[in-house]
């Protein structure tokens, strides 16, 4: 796939989810730029070291490095390289690496879809407005987003505001606290 594919797809995940627009659009241009910056240190005139599509478009690498740094400031920047980059380049034939570049290959689709064709900036351009429409929609909402579109009412909203508010801020190794019994008659 070509930069603006993944520079448009990188922008639109910034955008729908909130992430730093800048870092997730280097993140989806990052694979090619580590390639670009070992080129002119290769050892032997015509042989990388590093060759297109190898270790720097390893799923394994860079979901790895995802996942141990998702609480840092490179969560954006890899965030972009994960699923910017290397999700459209699993759309076309050659596929991304699971690990070095080897044989073994992962494609979405049957990697159907040809680089610097209008298909390719057709997908892109789809996956980028679903990525920037649909984001907003996994958002988890809070108890103010309740009580604004009626769901609940002021008084349940009043009673229950602390109850609610940590119910949709916990996090995943705390425990649910218990819902007050009798507070409230229906």
């Amino acid at each position: 796939m070509t930069w603006p594919s993944h520079m448009l797809v990188g922008l639109a995940l910034a955008e729908g989810f909130g992430l730093s627009a800048p870092l997730v659009v280097l993140g989806s241009i990052a694979p090619d730029l580590i390639e670009m910056t070992v080129r002119p240190f290769n050892g032997k005139k015509g042989k990388s070291y590093l060759r297109h599509r190898g270790y720097t478009h390893s799923l394994a690498i860079w979901a790895a490095a995802f996942f141990l740094f998702q609480t840092t400031s490179l969560m954006p920047l890899l965030a972009g390289a994960l699923f910017s980059h290397l999700m459209l380049d699993a759309l076309n034939a050659t596929g991304i690496p699971v690990w070095d570049g080897s044989r073994r290959r992962v494609t979405i689709f049957g990697g159907k879809v040809r680089n610097k064709t209008v298909g390719e900036f057709v997908i892109a351009g789809l996956i980028a407005w679903s990525v920037f429409v649909l984001a907003p929609a996994i958002h988890a909402p809070d108890a103010d987003y309740f009580y604004r579109t009626g769901l609940i009412d002021r008084y349940e909203y009043e009673r229950r505001k602390g109850l609610l508010k940590q119910i949709f801020t916990r996090t995943r190794n705390q425990q649910m606290p218990p819902w007050p019994k009798n507070d409230v008659t229906d």
